[in-house]
């Protein structure tokens, strides 16, 4: 079976959420409004995105996906056990630990057990797509002019169990724990279990965008009042941030909350694909979010340590999106060492002849 044509509009949504993600790890942006609104969809945006292609899969490609997420989750978590270990000190300011406790960390998974706090997701949505596999598949069976509503009916009901799960947010900033497996105020289950149910509610929530009649941009005027609307209450009693998924944690108005990134995501997908569609330089960032998202934070301290100059902060920016967008391109994209780490997927397809 050949592969799926690309369309750019996704890797445009990928491309801006990518840039979002970056900012949102920016001192530019400070603690206020706007990082606010930013972590109020941004993660839930990318689980919903990572849904729009799972259109139709037989299990051998779920199980293809899945596993590629695993893979690539415990690669980069072993070469990244240099600084894991302390190495960079500006990077990790903590006390080295012992490699067990690293490893261990590995092992669990969570934002609180690894030292490179920001690979969580990759198994977090691992878990989130293999819950949301036996449910994408029950809606496939349906008849086809049902399959969107019982998609959406399913995301609904995922979202609002999910937000009952995660625990109120703490006003002080998440501490790092020193446990290799995060234990204190911000203890997770492994691979960020708790958090599961809500992914999945996002994954099936982009799975039935696409099956959904092609959505008006018109659609936008109903939801950019709606997000505002419940950002606005969200955020009433608690900023910089309603929604921390990395530390399975919601605000005091979960309702709201949720509704602040079903808005906010269903916003940003109209925007990507009526009228940021052809954007080129997005969709050129879009195809390396993967290598964006894991090496930015890394890039991006680096820099932005250095001083508290506004200006060194925006370069930091610019160069933690742009770095390892070339790097992708020139190096990870192109070399069989690349694949095998960042894209485990093509090199199976090359050996498969072909399949998606």
């Amino acid at each position: 079976m050949s592969s799926r044509p690309r369309q750019q509009w996704i890797d445009v949504a990928k491309g801006l959420g990518v840039v979002l993600v970056v900012l949102g790890h920016s001192p530019l942006v400070g603690y206020g409004a706007l990082r606010g609104l930013i972590y109020s969809f941004h993660m839930p945006m990318f689980f919903a995105i990572a849904g729009l292609t799972l259109c139709n899969l037989s299990p051998r490609q779920w199980l293809i996906r899945i596993g590629s997420l695993v893979w690539i989750y415990g690669i980069v978590s072993l070469a990244f056990l240099p600084l894991a270990l302390g190495l960079d000190s500006n990077f990790v300011p903590t006390p080295q630990p012992r490699l067990l406790h690293v490893l261990l960390g590995i092992l669990y998974g969570t934002a609180t057990s690894l030292r490179v706090d920001t690979l969580w997701f990759l198994p977090a949505l691992a878990l989130g797509m293999l819950l949301a596999w036996p449910l994408i598949r029950l809606c496939e069976q349906r008849p086809a002019a049902q399959q969107a509503g019982w998609l959406s009916a399913c995301a609904l009901l995922l979202i609002g169990i999910g937000a009952a799960c995660l625990n109120d947010i703490d006003k002080s900033p998440p501490l790092k724990q020193m446990t290799w497996h995060g234990a204190g105020s911000n203890a997770l289950l492994p691979w960020s279990a708790n958090v599961v149910p809500f992914i999945s509610g996002f994954i099936l929530l982009g799975r039935s965008f696409m099956a959904w009649p092609a959505p008006s941009v018109r659609a936008l005027w109903y939801l950019l009042p709606l997000w505002a609307l419940a950002f606005s209450q969200s955020a009433r009693q608690l900023l910089p941030w309603t929604l921390e998924l990395a530390h399975a944690q919601i605000g005091p108005t979960p309702a709201w909350t949720a509704l602040t990134a079903l808005a906010g995501t269903l916003s940003f997908l109209l925007l990507a694909r009526h009228a940021l569609g052809g954007a080129a330089p997005a969709a050129w960032l879009g195809r390396s979010s993967l290598p964006i998202m894991v090496l930015h934070p890394m890039l991006q301290h680096a820099i932005a340590s250095r001083s508290d100059s506004p200006w060194l902060a925006l370069l930091a920016l610019i160069l933690a999106i742009l770095l390892p967008a070339l790097f992708d391109h020139a190096v990870l994209n192109r070399h069989s060492l690349g694949q095998f780490v960042f894209y485990p997927r093509s090199l199976i397809r090359k050996l498969c002849h072909g399949a998606p």
